[in-house]
């Protein structure tokens, strides 16, 4: 079991150590960075992967700016190694991602960033908010276009807090494959 650790972010922020020990303690096994990880050194992550280790403690998956996927590449995928981490995920879209037409262009990037990430043993992903299900011009929803235009390697988190009650259950069937964290 994980914690996406954006829900303690106030104590990360003040001790990182102290909170990954503490989140420990409490019996998770895995854990989740966001998107302050990027500021990280590479000294720094390599603390952090030794910390992780010595509590027993995994981190699959981390919570990202747009920024990890375009500009930031780099950085992203050599502090994901340090951590342990299969999956780099976007945490949500950036602007330019309004309207079907928008979605569709971004996983065409997403779909790059796939291919890429692919080339150094990661992942890419995406998490899910509630806006996520709504209708995009009227039919489709923006969930549905995600796992429909993006490879089957791509992952899509099911964020159970964030999800609406149409159209969840019914996503989950159409894309089984997509969905590897709920």
């Amino acid at each position: 079991i994980g914690l996406e650790l954006y829900s303690v972010r106030g104590a990360l922020m003040r001790d990182l150590a102290d909170t990954l020990r503490q989140v420990a303690k409490l019996g998770y096994e895995a854990v989740e960075f966001y998107a302050p990880y990027f500021n990280w050194n590479f000294p720094q992550a390599k603390d952090v992967r030794s910390l992780l280790d010595d509590l027993g403690m995994r981190c699959y998956s981390t919570h990202n700016n747009f920024t990890s996927f375009t500009t930031g590449f780099d950085k992203a995928v050599e502090l994901n190694q340090i951590l342990g981490s299969r999956y780099v995920v976007l945490a949500s879209p950036p602007n330019s991602a309004r309207g079907l037409e928008g979605w569709k262009q971004l996983c065409g990037q997403l779909t790059e960033a796939t291919t890429k990430l692919q080339t150094h043993g990661l992942a890419a992903g995406y998490h899910n908010h509630q806006t996520e299900w709504a209708l995009l011009d009227g039919n489709q929803r923006t969930m549905d276009v995600l796992a429909a235009n993006t490879p089957k390697e791509f992952m899509t988190i099911c964020d159970n807090f964030l999800v609406k009650p149409d159209g969840t259950q019914e996503h989950l069937h159409k894309f089984p494959q997509e969905v590897i964290e709920v």
